[in-house]
Order: structure tokens, then sequence, then C-alpha cells
């Protein structure tokens, strides 16, 4: 395995996405033919919204290495990134036959269902998953938002506390509590989760609208402002 390659995972981690890009190259130009250097670059560029070129090299991913189950879930992950919904799935269905071991592609795998309003599937795909690992962050986010839409209150509560205790300084999983209060009709609360998903991540934009809503729910006109507001620091 190249050094660069190494260095480019601990950047990933690091989120210097632009880095890992260059380590990348720099791997790529010693192993050209390696499908999981292409695979990774395909995340790096991802992080750095570069879709055109993530997809090229996920494409050329699959194409070097069409049996390894990561160029299928990199695959699945790009197209997620422009919400098509349909190939997504496909990838990941493609890498849970190569690999059906890993929680994670289930737990992706019941994000699609989710987003495709498919809320039991997305129940049983995340429950595959969490067979595997069982506290898996992926299966236990989106079992807990099907559940809820469900109206199963109480179990997906539970998922979303055993992820704020394992993870409490995790900017999503205080957007997922705060999501389910709003829901709830405890927008004060909700608030909190927001505030504290801003502290830890204050360019989240999920945390952005979810605070504009709760103090909505507070006084519509002002929440109507905020959100507006809001948004439009999102897209300075």
């Amino acid at each position: 395995m190249s050094s660069h390659f190494v260095r480019a995972q601990l950047l990933m981690r690091q989120e210097r996405y632009e880095q890992a890009t260059e380590e990348l190259q720099k791997a790529l130009t010693e192993e050209p033919d390696n499908g999981s250097y292409h695979a990774m670059m395909a995340h790096a560029l991802l992080r750095r919204d570069k879709w055109q070129e993530a997809m090229g090299f996920a494409q050329s991913a699959m194409a070097k290495e069409p049996d390894d189950s990561f160029s299928h879930w990199t695959m699945a992950v790009v197209w997620l990134e422009r919400n098509e919904l349909k190939e997504a799935e496909a990838a990941l269905r493609s890498a849970i036959e190569l690999n059906p071991s890993d929680a994670d592609y289930h737990g992706l795998l019941a994000r699609v269902h989710v987003e495709s309003r498919r809320f039991e599937q997305a129940v049983a795909a995340a429950e595959q998953g969490l067979a595997l690992d069982a506290e898996n962050d992926l299966c236990l986010t989106f079992r807990s938002r099907a559940l809820m839409a469900l109206g199963r209150e109480n179990e997906a509560t539970r998922d979303a506390d055993v992820l704020l205790a394992n993870a409490p300084d995790d900017a999503w999983n205080h957007c997922l509590r705060g999501e389910q209060l709003l829901a709830q009709g405890e927008p004060a609360k909700a608030r909190e989760h927001y505030i504290e998903a801003l502290r830890i991540d204050p360019r989240n934009d999920s945390a952005r609208y979810g605070l504009a809503l709760s103090l909505k729910a507070r006084n519509p006109f002002y929440g109507l402002f905020l959100t507006m507001w809001l948004w439009s620091l999102v897209t300075k």
C-alpha cells in the first residue's frame, strides 16, 4: 500500500480534503490501476463539491475492480449526492451482494428507503445492519427516522438516545433528536439540540434550518424572517 494513500486516509479523517486529494494523486501516479485509490479519490472530490470529477473516479474504480464492494459503495454515495435514489439503490444492492457483512451498506440502504418513503423497508434494512453491528450509527439514524415516520416515537427516541450517548459531540445526532422533538411538539427542547449542533458545527445547514423552525413555532413572523436569514448565510 502506498504511503501516500495512508497519508490520504489520515487527511480524510481530519477533513483536510484538498490535501488528501493531492496525496491520492501521488498514490495514483505510483499505482494507476488501483481501484481503491480511484474510489477514495471519488470520496475526497465529493467532499470538495466536485461531483462530476467524483463520478469519473467512481466509474474508473468500478471498471478497475468490478468485484470490489467498496467500488459499488462509492458509486452509491456519489449517486446519493444528486438524490438519484434508484441508481444508488442498485449500487448498494451490488455492494451487499459482494459483501453482506458490512453494516454500513445496510445503513445506507436504509437511508435510500427513508428518502424514498419506504419506511418499513428502511427499518428492515437497518435491522439487518444492526444484527451485524448493534451500534452502527448509519443504521440507528435511519431506523430512528423511519420509526418516527411510522408513528413509533418511543422506539425512534431510544435509537436517538443511543446515538447521543455514543457520540455526544456529533452535530448530526443532535439534529436527529431536534427533528424528533419538533415533531413531538417540543420546540424549546428541540432548540437546545440545534444550538448544540451549531456549537459543534457552525456550518451545519440542517441545524440552522431546524433552529429556525423551532423559533417559528414560538413566533411565526420572526421564525419566517430568521429562516430566510439563515438560508442567506448558507448560500453566501
